[in-house]
């Protein structure tokens, strides 16, 4: 299967859907027969002058740039949609954007208002392990909760530095800026006075560790997606969302909290697993090279892991 395949993998002709963000290379383009509504931050004419002046960017790929029906951000989805009463989708899609989206269970319970029964929410996310991501540490629970409960519309000041001082050039290791004094007082001004929006990664993850954040989720009641499956395609992951047939409160209830800790104490050991056994994952150490097992983490954490391998679970 190619990675189209499995981004339509619920995505059929004939079927009413949103793709979020399409621009170049979109999944389900009109051009094909695919009723599909697309958001995108800028009109299409704005986005054929960003991909004409990007060398990254063949000059073919700019005819597939569609016009744009809902230009705004997605971080403010439920706003659009509920604007135009778009309801009742049969797929929403969406490649790479979701960890750039301030509010991560906002977005999620948009996409669940908007989706039909049976409606499927396809995202493409990248592997914090195999990209720029790679030396950031993973998202939480209580970073998911602080955006949530703060309605976070941007990138907070530390999520900006964050990008700014942790992310490498995967290919060789490279920081993107080693300018840690100016990317600190950056960070200082931006806490005191704000500024305009950055487009960075809020959000890094590997594929259990999105797991665990939905589980999570659903198990406070605070949203009613759950995965239908998820598979690693390389430098990213594809996961497959619906909503659950039963409601929140009943989800939520059905696991007590001791129950469910076995469950994620399960789960946080195999996101363990993820970080230190790192046979064949490419390596931010040079072009080509992989990293031997074990050495893409810390030697603190690979301590962890072995001792948490002795430990039982619950």
């Amino acid at each position: 299967m190619t990675r189209f395949d499995h981004l339509r993998r619920f995505v059929k002709l004939g079927m009413r859907g949103l793709e979020i963000g399409p621009y170049f290379n979109p999944i389900a383009p009109k051009s094909e027969g695919y009723d599909t509504i697309t958001v995108d931050v800028h009109d299409a004419i704005t986005l054929r002058r960003l991909a004409a002046a990007d060398p990254n960017i063949e000059s073919a790929s700019i005819d597939s740039i569609e016009e744009v029906d809902i230009v705004g951000s997605a971080a403010a989805l439920s706003e659009l949609l509920a604007t135009r009463g778009i309801t009742d989708l049969d797929f929403v899609v969406s490649s790479h954007n979701f960890e750039h989206l301030p509010d991560a269970i906002g977005f999620l319970n948009a996409v669940e208002r908007a989706l039909k029964p049976g409606g499927v929410l396809t995202m493409a996310i990248p592997d914090k392990r195999r990209c720029f991501d790679h030396f950031r540490p993973l998202s939480t629970l209580v970073d998911f909760l602080e955006a949530y409960h703060s309605r976070s519309a941007m990138p907070t000041p530390a999520q900006v530095l964050a990008h700014a001082i942790d992310c490498c050039r995967f290919e060789d290791s490279l920081p993107l800026t080693v300018l840690l004094r100016k990317s600190y007082d950056s960070y200082l001004a931006r806490r005191e006075h704000g500024g305009d929006y950055v487009n960075v990664h809020c959000w890094t993850f590997t594929p259990t560790s999105f797991r665990l954040l939905i589980e999570d989720l659903r198990h406070l009641g605070l949203m009613g997606l759950e995965i239908l499956d998820l598979e690693s395609l390389g430098g990213e992951f594809v996961v497959w969302l619906a909503p659950s047939a039963s409601d929140r409160s009943s989800e939520a209830a059905s696991e007590d909290d001791t129950q469910y800790r076995k469950r994620r104490t399960a789960l946080r050991h195999e996101i363990a697993r993820e970080l230190v056994d790192s046979e064949g994952v490419p390596s931010p150490l040079g072009r080509g090279r992989t990293l031997p097992t074990g050495t893409a983490a810390p030697r603190t954490v690979r301590n962890l892991w072995r001792f948490l391998r002795r430990r039982p679970l619950g």
